[in-house]
């Protein structure tokens, strides 16, 4: 048997501590952005908080949410067939309160059909090429997004548990059923 000398690292991150269910690399706070302050909000809960790695010491404070959670249903482009459903958000006005629907629509519009790759929304996919093209923005159209609090008040289950992955996305987005 051969004998290897394994190489181990070891990262810095810093667990949600509202949901513990969210984690964030905070290794770069300690070196190329020491001294800056740094805001993130968790995946899964939304809550945000400010950051801040000041002579190697660590502060993190809560502060007030820039946005909250929702599905977002969009169809391809290619294939009016193929929808997605991925997790988006909705930005909040600078007073805290949601805005009308139709400014936070065409946000997400012009984000996902103009400003963003696919590969972005769809984390768990290495790269998506369409025609040979390796960023292929506009190939996925906006339909509609639902608050993820709307979409559990609408079905009654929590996002991502089995009922809600089995049945709800068919509740939330019906014209995901065809006839």
């Amino acid at each position: 048997m051969q004998s290897i000398n394994p190489v181990v690292k070891n990262k810095r991150v810093v667990e949600c501590p509202v949901c513990q269910e969210h984690e964030f690399t905070i290794e770069h706070l300690f070196t190329e952005l020491q001294g800056r302050e740094c805001r993130w909000s968790c995946n899964e809960c939304s809550t945000r908080f400010s950051f801040l790695v000041k002579d190697d010491v660590f502060t993190m404070e809560k502060i007030a949410p820039d946005h909250m959670r929702s599905l977002v249903l969009l169809q391809s482009e290619v294939d009016p067939n193929l929808y997605v459903v991925t997790k988006g958000f909705t930005r909040l006005a600078k007073t805290g309160e949601k805005p009308p629907y139709k400014e936070t629509a065409a946000d997400n519009r012009y984000y996902y059909e103009e400003h963003t790759c696919p590969t972005n929304f769809l984390r768990g996919v290495e790269r998506l090429i369409y025609k040979g093209d390796f960023d292929p923005h506009g190939i996925f159209k906006y339909v509609r997004h639902v608050d993820i609090d709307v979409a559990e008040e609408m079905t009654g289950y929590k996002i991502w548990d089995n009922d809600f992955l089995n049945f709800g996305f068919y509740i939330v987005f019906p014209e995901l059923v065809k006839e």
